[in-house]
């Protein structure tokens, strides 16, 4: 049976990736056995963006917990705020572009479909 893990979110460095940095806490990529759920801390930085993607095994859930931006899925532009939570079913092809100076701040939530419940 695999241990539980208890840390602080900033011993975890952010990695670059194309959109801004993002830190992996929970999942197979931060170093555990969690291969059915998916904890990250991402910020989309200034002039960057998440271009339309989908992931088509995993449901996804955005809380927004500092700046502002906007996803867009289906045609249709909502817009993120501190709070705000998005729910971004398997398969649903969307994108989150930061607005303004400051980076879009978002824990991110990924569960396998299927493995859950």
């Amino acid at each position: 049976m695999a241990e539980k893990r208890v840390f602080q979110e900033t011993d975890v460095p952010f990695v670059p990736v194309p959109w801004g940095q993002t830190k992996v806490l929970v999942g197979t990529a931060a170093g555990g056995d969690a291969d059915k759920l998916y904890v990250a801390i991402t910020e989309y930085l200034p002039g960057k963006g998440h271009l339309m993607h989908s992931h088509p095994e995993d449901d996804e859930v955005m809380i927004i917990v500092s700046g502002k931006g906007y996803t867009l899925s289906g045609g249709v532009r909502r817009d993120l705020a501190p709070g705000t939570v998005v729910h971004i079913p398997a398969g649903c092809a969307h994108e989150n572009v930061p607005l303004g100076d400051a980076p879009l701040r978002a824990v991110i939530v990924k569960a396998k479909l299927g493995r859950l419940g």
